[in-house]
């Protein structure tokens, strides 16, 4: 038995153990095992071998093999006090605890929306597809040549529209989703980062008609990990908050350095945009919006270890979020060709803004009804 945890604690871990789902064994405070429901895997599962690898002092998530597939392994330690840990919970779960546990979530939802995006889209590439064929063969005389010839054109960029759209979400979503943070010898420079991208949404909101008011602080903050999924976080949350947002109105941005509780402070930034109407707000654009916030909430609090915060009303949604950093740059200096945020085609923000403008641009061209 624990020195730290008295039998009848115990042996009330042990019955909610018992009475909960998955695969579980309880350590006591010297990482012995005292108690299982799954011996086959925990018998020869060395816990000191883990804490030799990492720190258990908060839950910790573990890859492992049971019953020949992949799972998760939960470590929870057991605190007596802030400083004195009592004993050890780990529970074991499965893919099909996991999907009974997501599909009652956001990211259940999201996945069936963008399912339903790209069945869309593939219905939609399908016909483009006949329509093309049938323009390439046409035989019509009373038809110009120039005029098939535009048509045909045309219908090439709508598929080369649709597809590039389809390969961008799926490609960003999976970069921030399912990848971890990969290992970085670079600091990025948060400043001069989040200072590009706020001129570049400068410069294309003002084609748009929206009203932008921007911000960044003078100096110079860094943070000592690759600033690429961070900038996809931030284009997913700016892509939340347009979605539900009126063509033409008002987009605030700010950045700025906060003193707060971690070491050297933290890179604070701060949008703001108008809401539209409940009633002119669909299911699906509702769907996106809230999914789109929470996987860039995903990244920021998991990946970056910074805090995300949503300040909403009838009329305005506002998030706020923060990462820690550093005042100096102790890691190799960044160039153009593994800067994150550059402005080519084939950047992480002309890729993921692209289709965005030009929709937003195409329904400002359309006529009232």
């Amino acid at each position: 038995m624990s020195k730290s945890m008295t039998g009848g604690a115990q042996k009330l871990m042990e019955n909610f153990l018992e009475s909960s789902s998955g695969k579980s064994a309880l350590y006591d405070d010297n990482m012995n095992l005292v108690w299982s429901n799954y011996h086959e895997f925990f018998d020869s599962f060395d816990l000191k071998q883990v804490k030799s690898d990492c720190q258990l002092t908060s839950e910790t998530a573990l890859s492992v093999i049971a019953d020949g597939v992949r799972a998760v392994l939960n470590i929870t330690p057991i605190h007596k006090t802030v400083r004195t840990i009592c004993a050890y919970v780990c529970i074991i779960k499965d893919s099909y605890d996991i999907y009974n546990l997501m599909s009652k979530t956001v990211i259940s939802d999201f996945s069936n929306n963008l399912m339903n995006k790209s069945r869309i889209r593939i219905e939609k590439l399908a016909l483009l597809n006949k329509q093309i064929n049938e323009a390439a063969i046409e035989l019509n005389e009373d038809i110009a040549e120039s005029e098939r010839l535009d048509r045909l054109s045309g219908l090439i960029r709508e598929q080369d529209y649709l597809i590039n759209a389809m390969f961008n979400e799926t490609r960003f979503y999976i970069d921030t989703c399912y990848k971890e943070l990969p290992e970085n010898k670079e600091f990025c420079n948060l400043t001069l980062m989040f200072a590009a991208v706020f001129s570049y949404i400068g410069e294309d909101f003002r084609e748009l008609k929206r009203k932008i008011s921007l911000s960044v602080p003078e100096k110079d903050y860094y943070i000592s990990k690759s600033g690429g999924m961070l900038l996809l976080a931030f284009l997913h949350l700016l892509r939340a908050h347009m979605t539900v947002s009126p063509l033409k109105s008002s987009v605030t941005l700010s950045a700025e350095y906060n003193v707060d509780v971690s070491p050297c402070g933290s890179f604070l930034i701060k949008l703001k945009t108008t809401l539209l109407p409940e009633d002119k707000t669909d299911e699906s654009g509702l769907i996106t919006s809230r999914a789109y916030r929470e996987l860039a909430k995903k990244v920021i609090k998991y990946n970056y270890g910074g805090t995300f915060e949503c300040i909403d009303t009838k009329k305005n949604m506002q998030t706020v979020f923060s990462v820690p950093v550093a005042k100096k740059n102790r890691g190799a200096m960044l160039n153009s060709c593994n800067v994150c945020y550059n402005n080519s085609e084939s950047g992480i923000y002309r890729s993921y803004m692209r289709e965005m403008l030009r929709r937003e641009a195409e329904e400002l061209t359309e006529p009232d009804l």
